[in-house]
């Protein structure tokens, strides 16, 4: 027999290993697709931590400022604003308000479809200066 002919018995043999070579890349490129998923929604909750803490720091408790000219926030506004700030995919775990500085916590679930990941969850802080907002790190 010569190296290009086949036998009968040898017909069609390429097939199943064909078709788990495409299985096993599809697998692949499903775990490389939630990998991304994942890493692109621990980036958005971070981001969103940062402007929900950017938010919470514009709710200046007015009345005491008024009456003493310091500079704290009101803890339900500030509430309030960090919520309203999220979108709707994203939760508000925790915020902390202490005088001027607001902690902010954000969960947001990642879509994934092979990796089972519940949700990731970023934090982030925000002090309120006279004139100036800065995120901290």
């Amino acid at each position: 027999m010569t190296a290009g002919t086949r036998t009968r018995n040898e017909a069609g043999s390429v097939h199943p290993v064909m078709l788990a070579v495409v299985c096993v890349l599809a697998v692949c490129a499903v775990l490389v697709r939630d990998v991304g998923a994942v890493a692109i929604a621990t980036w958005q909750a971070m981001q969103s931590a940062e402007g929900a803490a950017d938010a919470a720091v514009q709710a200046v408790d007015e009345r005491h400022y008024t009456a003493t000219g310091d500079l704290r926030l009101d803890p339900e506004r500030a509430r309030a604003l960090a919520v309203a700030s999220l979108q709707s995919d994203e939760s508000l775990r925790a915020i902390g308000v202490d005088g001027a500085r607001a902690r902010v916590t954000v969960a947001r679930r990642p879509r994934t479809i092979l990796i089972p990941v519940e949700t990731v969850e970023a934090s982030e802080a925000s002090t309120l200066e006279r004139g100036v907002t800065e995120a901290e790190r």
